[in-house]
This record gives C-alpha cells, structure tokens and sequence, in this order.
C-alpha cells in the first residue's frame, strides 16, 4: 500500500455506513469495489495513489458487487480478460437476475 494525499469526500461512495469506522487498508476490497463503482474522477484518483494497480485488478476480477459497465470499463483499463471477470461471467449474470430480475 503507497501513502496518499488527503482523501476525497468519498462520503457519497459509503452513503450507508460512518466514513470513519472504515479501515482503508484492512477493508481495501470493499473500499476498492465501492470507489470503483460510485466514486467521482477525484475519488478515483486518490484511489490510484492509495492502492497499487494488481490490487484493484484483483477487486475487479473476484467482486461479485460490480455493475456489468464498471467491470467492463476496469476490464479495458487495467488490461483484464473479460472472461477473468467474475461478475461477467454468464453463471454470476444469471444468479443476479434470480434476486432481480430486472
């Protein structure tokens, strides 16, 4: 883990839980996949300087939580198979559209 410069207000990407009770580098998975999905370009930023490149790759390719154009646009970035993509992959779509099937 790199040391970063002061954080954004990430306060908008962790809406349901208290910004203070998270541990940024214990809890890196979950504030990984919630930066990548509902942070603004500023928060993505800090994220690039916090945490190295193979450890977002790794968040992209095993979180089940990643909407399908957030993994595909962090699949192109960071140069990951779309077929190493967990929540890509036909078996983890199907079981997304048994809890809503919208």
């Amino acid at each position: 883990m790199r040391s970063s410069k002061a954080k954004p207000n990430l306060a908008r990407a962790f809406w349901d839980v208290k910004i203070e009770n998270i541990d940024f580098d214990r809890q890196k998975d979950f504030v990984i996949s919630r930066v990548l999905e509902y942070g603004y370009l500023a928060d993505i930023r800090w994220l690039l300087v916090k945490y190295r490149k193979d450890e977002i790759a790794a968040v992209v390719r095993r979180s089940p939580n990643l909407s399908l154009k957030t993994a595909n646009f962090w699949s192109s970035f960071l140069d990951i198979p779309k077929e190493k993509i967990l929540c890509l992959n036909k078996r983890s779509q199907k079981k997304r559209k048994m809890f809503w099937p919208y």
